[in-house]
């Protein structure tokens, strides 16, 4: 994944995303720490540089409107970024509706990379 430009090379930035949606998930089931240890694995693995690991604790995936998702969405629009990572699909979203809507809103560049792993990619 790494990019070239004459005679350098650039590695991908990556920003990551996880997410849970209530305190007894944090505890148990898809952990914040778990989410976050499987993207920097994945990123180390691919020589990605995980510029960031956006965090949404205890908020539901129902709507796009989450600050950290936002936040994410962002910097991969304004180029701070080349790719999102999730550690599963639902940690970005349970709706097919919100998914196309992200497909399209980011020129659907929507890449799903390898499993377990989601990469979103400019």
């Amino acid at each position: 994944m790494p990019r070239t430009s004459k005679n350098t090379v650039e590695s991908t930035k990556a920003v990551g995303y996880i997410r849970v949606s209530t305190d007894k998930q944090a505890e148990q089931g898809v952990s914040l720490e778990a989410q976050h240890a499987k993207l920097t694995a994945y990123a180390q693995l691919y020589d990605l540089e995980l510029v960031e690991v956006i965090v949404d604790a205890g908020v539901s995936a129902k709507t796009l409107e989450r600050e950290g998702l936002q936040r994410a969405l962002s910097m991969l629009r304004k180029g701070q970024v080349n790719a999102l990572l999730v550690a599963k699909l639902d940690r970005l979203t349970r709706s097919v509706k919100d998914l196309g809507t992200l497909d399209c809103a980011l020129a659907g560049a929507w890449h799903r990379v390898c499993p377990p792993v989601c990469v979103w990619c400019n």
